[in-house]
Order: structure tokens, then C-alpha cells, then sequence
């Protein structure tokens, strides 16, 4: 049998911001999350990664504090996490479990790994809801043959010829 997995309960404390040119621009496929709900839908759909987001998440009686920054050691536009606890604090990360667990190992001395995502409350539908909410165009991706295509705009042309499709 399976160990059990944590109860962790997550507060979200700011909801963060979508910027138009990360969130439907070229990098859009790293500021969109799979939403976990969707699993045997052959279109996935996502919820966004907001610059900003600040959850809090209560581990070992103390309060961590994780917000999503732009960028991280491995790309400048990719989200960035931070996490901190009192007067600690993680480096900028690349993902929420490493800005977690590396806090967590810091401080308590041990070895204990967090899922990023449970911990950020990427897993709870309230959360998800309200970082969903005042969006004009949600992605969606869909295998054709074995490409996945990640859809962040849908445009029109002025090429009539074309009956307005194209870029």
C-alpha cells in the first residue's frame, strides 16, 4: 500500500498578475499549469502561472510563504519561486518543490521533499477557480499523431483569399 499523502492546507494570499506577452506570447507554454481535472479529455486545458501568486502553506507548525516570480537562474522568462519562512528564505528557483523542500531542509535539517504544486495549492479546485478568473482566452493542447500542440491565441487575417485565416 501507498504511504498516504500530506494534508497540507494552502492559503492563496495574492491572486498575481497576467502579463499579455508572457501568458500569449512565445513563452506562454511555461506560464500555464495542465489542469489535473482533465486527464482522459484527449484537449487538455490549463489554469495560469500569475507573476505574484503568494500561497501559504503551514509545514512542521510553521508558515511558508511561496510567490511566483518572472524568471530563474535557467531563463529569464520562465516563473521563477521563492519561499520564505520568518527571517529565512529560498533562492529563486525554477520550481516550487525545489524553493520548498530546500527551505524546509534548511531550516529543520532534514531531507523531507514537498510537491511544489500541493504545496503552492495547484491542487485545489477554490485556488484554481480564482486564479482562473478574468481570463479572455484559456490554451489548450491536443495530440496530433505524436506532437503535442499547445494553442495560446487563436488570430485573424486580412487575407480574404485565405477567408481571414493565416497570419
Amino acid at each position: 500500500m501507498a504511504p498516504k499523502a500530506r494534508e497540507i492546507v494552502v492559503t492563496l494570499l495574492v491572486v498575481g498578475s497576467i502579463l499579455l506577452d508572457l501568458h500569449y506570447g512565445p513563452y506562454s507554454r511555461l506560464w500555464w499549469q495542465k489542469n489535473s481535472d482533465n486527464k482522459e479529455n484527449e484537449i487538455s486545458n490549463y489554469f495560469p502561472i500569475r507573476i505574484g501568486q503568494t500561497t501559504k502553506a503551514v509545514l512542521n507548525e510553521m508558515d511558508f510563504y511561496t510567490t511566483i516570480l518572472l524568471g530563474n537562474s535557467e531563463n529569464s522568462f520562465a516563473p521563477g519561486f521563492i519561499c520564505t519562512s520568518g527571517v529565512f528564505s529560498s533562492s529563486v528557483e525554477s520550481s516550487s518543490s525545489a524553493a520548498v523542500s530546500n527551505l524546509y531542509a534548511s531550516i529543520f535539517q532534514k531531507r523531507t521533499r514537498f510537491s511544489g504544486p500541493l504545496v503552492i495549492g495547484w491542487n485545489d479546485k477554490d485556488i484554481i477557480s480564482q486564479l482562473s478568473q478574468n481570463i479572455s482566452f484559456f490554451p489548450f493542447s491536443f495530440l496530433l499523431g505524436k506532437y503535442l500542440i499547445f494553442v495560446y491565441s487563436i488570430g485573424t487575417s486580412l487575407r480574404e483569399d485565405w477567408n481571414n485565416g493565416g497570419l
